[in-house]
């Protein structure tokens, strides 16, 4: 069965399916953050080692941009449902 092949009569499941995506999304953000945080603790003594603390900040920056774009479209169903 191809994605064209699949009937989609049902919109709740459709809405479920995305909210259930993107609370997803929002923890494997946080885990991702976490992640990189951790690895922030300590001392930096080698030049190399402050580069690479720099990439483990940017990597939390990104994440945190994508967990406010996953939060924005979870507000924004939850939107769409109350008008609903």
């Amino acid at each position: 069965m191809t994605t064209h092949d699949i009937d989609i009569s049902d919109d709740t499941s459709g809405k479920d399916a995305e909210i259930s995506d993107i609370v997803s999304g929002i923890e494997t953000c946080d885990r991702m953050i976490e992640m990189a945080e951790s690895r922030l603790n300590g001392r930096i003594r080698n030049a190399e080692h402050e580069r690479i603390r720099i990439q483990y900040i940017k990597a939390i920056s990104t994440h945190l941009r994508t967990k406010r774009s996953y939060l924005k479209d979870r507000e924004l169903e939850e939107m769409a449902e109350t008008v609903a």
